[in-house]
């Protein structure tokens, strides 16, 4: 009798938490300390450092495990075995141990993460998780080779971003950090394209126009709202210019909780005005239709 109360009280626990998560509440338990969790993502397994409120909230309590149905889509349309992915933007390397599992011992991940403390989080979930397949680089991607300035918040890592010369001044301390383009990896025919940047979008694009024309890999997008991306100039509508393409189909997310279905390309800044009027994110996904279903 006593085991069953106490599988009710934890199952009304779950449940509870979950609603809370849904509704915008953070538990009394916030972050204290650094730990380590147990993951089970879309069929993945691995161990995982918890190193601050962000990391908490997103990868602990309310999101990412066992669904994450971003990742699903790159896994059973974007990814296969032996490719080679590259990710901007990797944070503390959630989606890159993803990639890195969907890829194989034979395939290789290159993970650009430019903050110091993210990356050392990102290496050491490497590390934890005995990853060999991964390139960790501490570089921002963008349109040009050399360096840029970053801003890293430690309790909220990510809203750490690039910092342009024309934004205000920034609210934590700024540090120069490297830059590379993506058009360097031309000789390595990437499959794969993740970029997940804070508003930062057109430029690693733009450093990467060579290779979308020459060789088109698959692009999967994290499109921030158009205030967001204007911080970086007025570069919104030229995303989409840069990835339109006859070879490519495309699909789109509007929402987290949704799986991405067939687009128009034309049609996604139509649609996503009418929801919201450009704001928040979205998920946009190009594939190219002469690789094949995955």
């Amino acid at each position: 009798m006593k085991a069953a109360t106490r599988k009710i009280k934890a199952a009304a626990r779950r449940a509870l938490t979950a609603c809370m998560g849904r509704l915008g509440y953070v538990r009394r338990d916030a972050y204290v300390r650094p730990y380590i969790i147990q993951k089970s993502t879309e069929g993945v397994d691995f161990l995982f450092h918890v190193r601050d409120q962000h990391s908490r909230l997103w990868y602990d309590l309310y999101c990412t495990d066992p669904v994450w149905l971003e990742m699903r889509f790159i896994r059973d349309h974007l990814l296969a075995p032996g490719d080679i992915a590259i990710e901007c933007g990797s944070h503390h390397g959630a989606t890159t141990i993803l990639l890195s599992r969907w890829v194989g011992p034979s395939g290789k991940v290159y993970a650009y993460e430019p903050g110091g403390t993210n990356y050392g989080v990102l290496v050491e979930n490497l590390e934890l998780n005995g990853i060999r397949n991964v390139v960790a680089i501490q570089a921002a991607v963008g349109d040009t080779e050399g360096f840029v300035e970053f801003e890293e918040f430690s309790g909220s890592s990510m809203a750490s971003r690039v910092h342009a010369a024309a934004m205000p001044q920034a609210s934590v301390p700024t540090a120069k950090v490297r830059q590379a383009t993506l058009d360097a990896h031309a000789p390595e025919r990437p499959a794969l394209i993740k970029i997940d940047t804070q508003g930062y979008v057109y430029q690693p694009l733009l450093g990467a126009r060579k290779l979308i024309e020459e060789q088109r890999p698959n692009l999967a997008l994290e499109i921030d709202g158009i205030e967001a991306v204007r911080e970086y100039g007025d570069n919104f509508f030229r995303i989409f210019e840069l990835i339109d393409h006859p070879d490519y189909e495309y699909f789109v997310a509007f929402a987290a909780s949704e799986y991405p279905s067939p687009v128009a390309l034309r049609e996604v800044i139509t649609r996503w005005k009418s929801l919201n009027n450009l704001s928040g994110n979205i998920h946009l996904f190009a594939r190219n239709r002469n690789r094949g279903a995955r």
